[in-house]
């Protein structure tokens, strides 16, 4: 079979978890035989490391990666950020999506490739599209839901939360790029991950994001 797996941040050009947790569950793929595509932001990593990635990660042979550079550094990110659509990016992201018939297509992490990265078509087949909710990105545009940095989001003020951890307001999210938020457009698959967080997960995006079917499933790749 053929997996693409969508996502900002893919080792070395990444930082938490949930990179770590695609280059294994990537391998884990390769391992059994099928090939897998992994699309990344490399500009989105240079925004907040300028320097080369510290250390290598092993490559695998079913395993290709394409780390997108866009020639203009930080303002390919931003107008992600912004607008939130991958204007940057796209040309590259259409290129890959050409080269082979995908049985899977896989979301991860899509902060900065924007969420009209989920209405991408895939010309002559019909996948299977996966959203695995890392984190509460795509109703909370601090990712965590942790309100004002002192607590709990019991009631989204997401506009003066965001000015108050001095990022930039995302227009997408208040209607002003020509960006509906969080509108996947396809059935959603949450995994548990950690595997007791996927029920609250998908109810908090019941609550605050798309209307569209959401489901929990297990993770499926164990601890190595």
């Amino acid at each position: 079979m053929n997996f693409l797996h969508l996502t900002t941040f893919y080792p070395p050009f990444s930082f938490g978890g949930d990179a770590m947790y695609i280059y294994r569950l990537a391998h884990a793929l390769g391992d059994a035989g099928h090939h897998v595509d992994v699309v990344h932001c490399v500009d989105a990593y240079h925004l907040l490391h300028p320097a080369p990635p510290p250390i290598r990660f092993a490559d695998h042979p079913n395993v290709s990666v394409h780390g997108l550079r866009s020639g203009f550094g930080a303002l390919s990110p931003l107008l992600t950020q912004q607008t939130g659509r991958p204007f940057l990016k796209m040309g590259r992201i259409a290129e890959v999506v050409k080269s082979r018939r995908y049985d899977v297509v896989h979301y991860h992490n899509i902060s900065l490739l924007g969420p009209r990265i989920l209405e991408l078509e895939t010309p002559g087949s019909t996948p299977v599209k996966l959203y695995t909710t890392h984190e509460h990105w795509l109703v909370c545009p601090m990712h965590v839901l942790w309100k004002f940095n002192s607590r709990a989001c019991e009631k989204p003020e997401c506009l003066k939360c965001t000015v108050m951890a001095q990022r930039p307001p995302q227009l997408w999210r208040h209607g002003l790029a020509g960006a509906e938020a969080t509108r996947p457009g396809a059935s959603v698959l949450f995994v548990r991950r950690p595997a007791r967080s996927a029920q609250g997960a998908s109810d908090t995006h019941r609550r605050l994001g798309p209307r569209e079917e959401l489901r929990s499933a297990r993770r499926w790749l164990r601890n190595r």
